[in-house]
């Protein structure tokens, strides 16, 4: 399971920048993709029109990756995973929020193995993926979370009207039973 998770963070960035932007546009006209990318030692988020048009750096991290980015419903913020010291017994991936254009990057505070962020419908959750299950926070990262969820191999992800609901999307496509799942202190 751990391999699973850990295999599932560090997709090669092609399939990820794929991934991302098939959810990077806000509701109406299609709006800024968002995008991983190799820049110096460090991968980077990016923004872009969808003509390819007006990219830009949103990420300058020195000593990590950004990854996994997703959009918050209004356009206006970017949840991503940090992941630091990849690939050695030190790594650690924490859940970032940032601006949409690159400023008030705010961490989590997060250790572990911790990825693939999504937004709730009304901007004011983030959840993601964490070892045997997910956690969920406000967006500022306070009232943390965790659920373990039995056999959990997937992202989770908000049902897009949802008050309150989670679903999770599993390699399988199965979702956790009630029985299965149970909420520990975080």
């Amino acid at each position: 399971m751990k391999r699973l998770l850990l295999a599932a963070l560090l997709a090669p960035a092609a399939v990820v920048a794929l991934a991302v932007a098939a959810g990077a546009t806000v509701g109406g006209t299609n709006g800024l993709i968002a995008y991983q990318a190799q820049a110096g030692k460090h991968t980077q988020l990016f923004t872009v029109e969808p003509d390819g048009s007006g990219g830009r750096q949103i990420t300058r991290l020195r000593d990590s990756d950004a990854i996994n980015a997703a959009w918050s419903p209004n356009g206006q913020r970017i949840v991503f995973a940090r992941d630091s010291a990849a690939g050695t017994s030190r790594e650690h991936l924490d859940i970032v929020v940032i601006n949409a254009d690159g400023s008030g990057l705010h961490g989590f505070g997060l250790h572990g193995l911790n990825g693939e962020p999504s937004w709730s419908p009304d901007g004011r959750h983030v959840v993601w993926g964490s070892s045997g299950g997910f956690a969920i926070a406000n967006s500022d990262g306070s009232g943390l979370r965790r659920v373990r969820v039995a056999g959990f191999d997937g992202s989770p992800v908000f049902h897009p009207t949802a008050s309150g609901s989670l679903s999770a999307v599993t390699n399988t496509g199965a979702s956790p039973s009630p029985s299965s799942t149970r909420t520990a202190a975080g």
